[in-house]
């Protein structure tokens, strides 16, 4: 059905982000590994990718859209999550890259938004686990300390927050496991 809407939305950039996020949701019911999912993992793939070239084309047009760099950033985000949890560590590692990149951008546009450097924590935790799955300590160390730091900061600005204190959590967590 989406599929379909193609032609029918073309001319319509709110139906067409529609269209790249019900392809997102679609992805996280076949395969988001922080999710219950379906375990299709290579379909999930296929509908993220989906998602992502729709919202590449809208920014394409509007370039000043920060809302859909934030988009794309997430979806990278769910593909790093899928291909680290199918064993694609390198590729996990480039789509983190991707996401962060994008985030670090619209960071550099919003320094005061503490939900865009929650969402780039996730990123790099994100990036962390790539590199721990390949071995690379120093790196994963590396990201792990950020992180930890960065949700410190952000807990501390923000305690009631309850997605910070999350991550704050998983923060502590994963160091202690890297450790």
């Amino acid at each position: 059905y989406l599929d379909s809407l193609a032609s029918e939305s073309s001319g319509d950039d709110s139906l067409q982000h529609e269209r790249a996020m019900a392809y997102e949701r679609i992805g996280d019911v076949l395969g988001l590994p922080v999710q219950p999912n379906l375990g299709q993992s290579a379909e999930a793939l296929a509908s993220y990718r989906k998602a992502l070239e729709i919202e590449r084309r809208l920014a394409e047009r509007d370039p000043a859209n920060g809302n859909l760099r934030r988009d794309m950033a997430k979806i990278y985000n769910r593909i790093c999550r899928v291909e680290q949890n199918t064993g694609k560590f390198r590729e996990s590692l480039e789509s983190c890259r991707q996401a962060g990149r994008i985030q670090e951008q619209q960071l550099r546009l919003r320094p005061d938004d503490v939900d865009l450097r929650g969402d780039l924590a996730d990123t790099y935790q994100n990036m962390a686990g790539a590199y721990f799955s390949l071995g690379d300590w120093a790196h994963s160390e590396e990201q792990r300390s950020s992180v930890l730091h960065e949700f410190q900061e952000l807990h501390r600005l923000q305690p009631e927050n309850q997605l910070f204190l999350y991550g704050l959590a998983n923060a502590y967590h994963r160091m202690a496991n890297l450790e």
